[in-house]
């Protein structure tokens, strides 16, 4: 079974690449962020990074939608700062998660896949009949690590969101174009073949 895979797709233009400076000074509001949370590790307190989602520009939607795809659910800039560690969680809008990372935010960045104690690798979707409160795991000691991938910078891959999954080891901000889709997506279907989750 695959939790992730690399995508042999064009690149983002470079041209077409966001002034993340610009953005990120320009006070424009997020579509949509994270909210304050901690898990601990043992004896240890993890601070969670905080989230934030803004909007592309057309001609970069344009392009994705003519050269990528246009079968997804939602699409957006992620910005994680704040601190080293994007807590475990599944995602609350997306079964199927497409990433094209800008800034790695270091050197060693991990995404991480955990299973639960007990419970299995996959999750229902909070919008499709979502079954177990496990999306934002409080402590690690209720975790097993299954699998993890560098995610290099330039390079789309594609992820497994409905299996717990973290990114640690960030020692700056971190910015990824991210595509979300449904497990019903015939687009993510055909490039996770019978391993999308469903």
């Amino acid at each position: 079974m695959s939790l992730y895979k690399k995508l042999d797709l064009p690149p983002v233009p470079k041209e077409l690449e966001p002034d993340f400076d610009l953005l990120l000074s320009s006070g424009v509001a997020p579509v949509w962020s994270n909210r304050p949370r901690t898990a601990t590790r043992g004896e240890e307190i993890v601070e969670h990074s905080r989230y934030d989602r803004f909007e592309i520009s057309h001609a970069l939607k344009t392009w994705v939608d003519t050269n990528i795809t246009a079968d997804y659910k939602n699409i957006g800039i992620s910005h994680m700062w704040g601190a080293s560690v994007n807590l475990p969680h599944t995602d609350h809008t997306r079964d199927v998660t497409m990433l094209y990372v800008f800034r790695t935010g270091g050197v060693a960045v991990e995404t991480r896949f955990w299973q639960r104690k007990g419970y299995p690798i996959h999750h229902q979707n909070k919008d499709v009949n979502y079954q177990y409160n496990t999306d934002q795991p409080t402590t690690y000691d209720d975790l097993d690590l299954i699998d993890s991938i560098t995610l290099p910078s330039h390079q789309w891959y594609i992820l497994d969101a409905r299996c717990i999954h973290s990114v640690e080891g960030m020692t700056d901000s971190r910015i990824s174009l991210q595509l979300g889709f449904l497990r019903q997506s015939p687009w993510a279907q055909h490039i996770f073949g019978d391993q999308t989750p469903g």
